[in-house]
């Protein structure tokens, strides 16, 4: 049923029902002032009718939230269609509320030719996404872009084009390097890449205004970065040891800060690199365990990586043996037979033609 009040609504919250569609009335020409919509976690069948309404163009919808609303491809054009939409959510929220999750498969084609002028704030997360869709670098207008929880493993260098990007959203991926040229990246305050594979990042001092940086739980040995300019940073989880900062006691306050901010229960710490090793026969029971370890010269400006010399006095590498079994019976005398497994290919069936019966005469009888 249509609300008498539909012509003077701005705001309609409908997420977290069980909804099997969505309103017939929503984007009709009474409800041109509509500026916010939610219908997250609900079910419908198709939003296909929607984009083919008359008055879109007077639509004022500036927030749209559908995380978890049976969306899939065909969907596309009905989000493309906003030209004043500023915030677009079409994430899923999670397992509890699978049987709404929003499906794609071709998620390029999301950013072919939309209508959005304004569009500011953009989250895709838990979509299952593997490439970083191209058309999101040339959406100028983006501040913020979510891309937590799915299974990115590069970013674009093209990235350097979103010019107003603010926020970066890149945690639980599969990400192993971040590409240099988001240094042009000028108006980048936060950049959030915990849980990821990132191997090897570039100098971070090199960012001004970079307010927010969150390399928890990755595989780095180096980094460099200004603790001076710093206000949220968590570093912990990787091959180095944070404790070895010249100034670790600044470190600290501020990757406690960022930890409270978000709510955030991590361990401290850096990874550790456990080989088990046999030094003798008598000892052979015995596990032996070493942790490598990296040092770091921290200074207001950067932070440099020294590996530690390597102990060559570290006992070798072997498989356990039988205990029941000594060196002598490594002693064989006796002949060595080998038995061989003897291959062998069927050989194509070779036709042979006579053509000579072709000129022999037909004899009557």
């Amino acid at each position: 049923m249509e609300p008498e009040c539909l012509p003077f609504v701005k705001v309609v919250r409908l997420n977290n029902n069980n909804f099997e569609n969505i309103p017939k009335w929503f984007l009709t020409f009474r409800c041109t002032n509509l500026e916010e919509f939610n219908y997250s976690c609900n079910k419908a069948n198709h939003y296909k009718y929607l984009k083919n309404s008359f008055c879109l163009n007077l639509i004022k919808l500036k927030k749209l939230e559908l995380r978890n609303s049976c969306l899939i491809d065909r969907d596309y054009d009905f989000l493309k269609c906003f030209k004043s939409i500023s915030y677009l959510d079409i994430s899923n929220e999670g397992l509890t509320t699978r049987n709404c999750l929003n499906k794609f498969h071709e998620l390029d084609e999301l950013f072919v030719k939309p209508k959005w002028k304004e569009l500011h704030i953009l989250r895709l997360e838990s979509l299952s996404i593997s490439l970083f869709p191209e058309g999101i670098a040339w959406i100028e207008t983006l501040r913020e872009l979510y891309l937590t929880n799915n299974n990115l493993s590069w970013l674009l260098d093209d990235i350097q084009f979103l010019v107003n990007l603010e926020v970066l959203d890149i945690s639980n991926n599969s990400i192993v390097a971040i590409p240099s040229t988001l240094v042009s990246l000028v108006n980048l305050t936060v950049l959030r890449a915990s849980d990821n594979s990132i191997e090897s990042v570039f100098d971070f001092s090199l960012m001004h205004n970079l307010k927010t940086l969150d390399l928890y739980n990755n595989l780095l040995d180096t980094i460099a970065f200004s603790m001076d300019t710093i206000d949220f940073v968590d570093l912990e989880g990787n091959y180095y040891d944070t404790k070895h900062f010249e100034n670790y006691s600044a470190y600290e306050e501020k990757k406690n800060f960022l930890r409270n901010r978000y709510s955030y229960q991590r361990y401290d710490g850096p990874k550790t690199v456990l080989e088990t090793f046999t030094s003798s026969s008598s000892d052979s029971d015995e596990d032996a365990y070493y942790e490598r370890s990296l040092k770091i010269d921290c200074t207001s400006s950067n932070l440099i990586s020294i590996d530690e010399t390597e102990n060559w006095d570290l006992p070798v590498k072997s498989k356990m043996k039988n205990p029941e079994i000594d060196s002598v019976d490594d002693d064989w005398q006796g002949e060595d037979k080998k038995f061989y497994l003897k291959g062998y290919s069927k050989k194509d069936r070779v036709y042979v033609s006579d053509d000579d019966w072709m000129f022999i005469d037909f004899e009557e009888s």
